[in-house]
Order: C-alpha cells, then structure tokens, then sequence
C-alpha cells in the first residue's frame, strides 16, 4: 500500500511542477484528468460488459466472483494505459498513480457499484 501512496503523491508533485514551471496550466492539468476519466471510463464498461445483467443461473457467489473478477480485469486494463502529457509518455509509476489517485477522489472505481458506495 505505501507503493501505491508514493505513486499517487508522485504524480501530483510531477503535475505541480509542471504548473509551477509554466509548462502546463492548472486548466491542463484538469483537463489532463477528465481526459484519463474518460479513457478509464472506456475501459471498466469494456471491463464490466457481464456483470450489468448477471447470468440468472449463477448463484450469488458466482456472481461475486464474476464482479471480482470483472473489477480486476478494469484495473488490470487501466495498468497498461499509456498516459501522455504534453506530448510526453508518462513512465509506469506516474500512470498508475494518476489513476490511483483519481479513484480516491472518488472519480473512477473498479467494481462495478463503486458510485452507490464511494459517491454518497
């Protein structure tokens, strides 16, 4: 978890810096941020296509299992994202912490009722 703490402030100080440098404004830097919302957006509907209407055989733990397993496999596209800002790739570390930090904003999440438990 410390990793994913130190990814998360890593990107805001990369994007401070930025702005601080002039290279970006603070509207980049919104916009930067929708811009990953809409791609995460992208990937967790591609991701969670079964889990809207569940098989009505499986049973509650099947169903679970599929959630898990359909939450993972968002995150697991969202990892292998590539971010670009100013025309600059961002490096693995800054990308994953982008997206971490986004989900706890709340603006994204990675099971697929994630807005009726983080967006009250």
């Amino acid at each position: 978890m410390a990793e994913l703490t130190s990814f998360k402030i890593n990107i805001n100080k990369h994007l401070d810096l930025l702005v601080q440098a002039g290279e970006i404004s603070e509207d980049d830097r919104e916009a930067f941020h929708e811009e990953n919302v809409l791609m995460w957006e992208a990937l967790f509907n591609e991701a969670h296509i079964t889990s809207e209407e569940p098989d009505d055989a499986m049973d509650i733990l099947e169903k679970e299992r599929t959630l898990r397993l359909n939450a993972r496999k968002c995150l697991s596209a969202v990892r292998k994202s590539k971010l670009t800002l100013d025309k600059d790739e961002l490096e693995l570390s800054l990308r994953h912490g982008e997206f971490y930090w986004l989900s706890d904003q709340p603006r994204i999440g990675w099971k697929f009722d994630w807005k009726d438990k983080y967006l009250k």
